[in-house]
C-alpha cells in the first residue's frame, strides 16, 4: 500500500487513529458540516436555553416584597435571592466553560439545564429564606452555561462569515429575557 495516498472518508472510519486537522473538514461529525436545517435548530435551542436563564434572573425581582411579606423580613434581605442568583450566574461559567472543552458542549447542556430546572423547582418549594437564596444560588449557577457556552456552541457550527445573524439573533435573547422576566411577573402574578 502506498503510504502517500491519502485515505479516503470510509477507510478512515475503520481506523483507531485521531482524526487529523486536514480530515476534520470533511468529517460529517463536524457541526460545521450539518444540513443548514440542523444547524437552525440547533442555534434555536441554544438561543432557547439563554433566553429562559434570563428570565429566572429577573423574574424574582418584581416579587422580592411578596417574599419579604411571606417570610417576615426587610425588603432589602428579600433581594438576597436576587443577588444570589446572578453570583451563581456569573460563577458557573468557571467550572462549566472548561467542562464544555474537555467533555463537550452537549454533555454539559445535558447535566446542567435539568440541575438548573430543580434547583429553580426548589426555589418554588422553599420554606425559608435561607432555603431560597441556596436554590436561587445553584439553579444560577447551574443556569450559566446557558449564557456562556451558548455562543462557543453557534461558533462552532458557523463558519466566520455565517456567524454574524445566528450571533446578533442570540445576543439579543439574554436581553429581551431579562426584560421579559419582569413583564411576566406583573402579568400573571397577583402581587401587583
Amino acid at each position: 500500500m502506498d503510504v502517500t495516498r491519502s485515505l479516503s472518508l470510509e477507510e478512515r472510519r475503520g481506523q483507531e487513529q485521531p482524526v487529523v486537522d486536514g480530515d476534520w473538514a470533511l468529517d460529517p461529525a463536524n457541526p460545521r458540516n450539518w444540513p443548514q436545517a440542523r444547524k437552525t435548530v440547533s442555534t434555536a435551542v441554544v438561543t432557547g436555553i439563554g433566553f429562559v436563564s434570563t428570565i429566572a434572573a429577573s423574574i424574582y425581582a418584581p416579587g422580592h416584597e411578596a417574599v419579604a411579606k411571606q417570610f417576615g423580613i426587610s425588603t432589602t434581605l428579600a433581594l438576597l435571592p436576587l443577588s444570589f442568583f446572578n453570583l451563581g450566574m456569573a460563577l458557573g461559567p468557571i467550572v462549566s466553560s472548561p467542562m464544555s472543552e474537555t467533555f463537550g458542549r452537549k454533555a454539559v447542556y445535558f447535566t446542567t439545564i435539568p440541575t438548573f430546572a430543580l434547583f429553580t423547582l426548589g426555589s418554588g418549594f422553599s420554606q425559608s429564606l435561607a432555603a431560597l437564596t441556596v436554590c436561587r444560588f445553584f439553579s444560577g449557577v447551574f443556569a450559566s452555561p446557558g449564557v456562556s457556552i451558548a455562543s462557543a456552541t453557534i461558533s462552532d457550527m458557523a463558519a466566520p462569515v455565517e456567524r454574524a445573524v445566528p450571533l446578533a439573533i442570540y445576543y439579543s435573547m439574554p436581553f429581551i429575557g431579562s426584560l421579559l422576566g419582569f413583564v411576566l411577573f406583573l402579568r400573571y402574578s397577583h402581587v401587583h
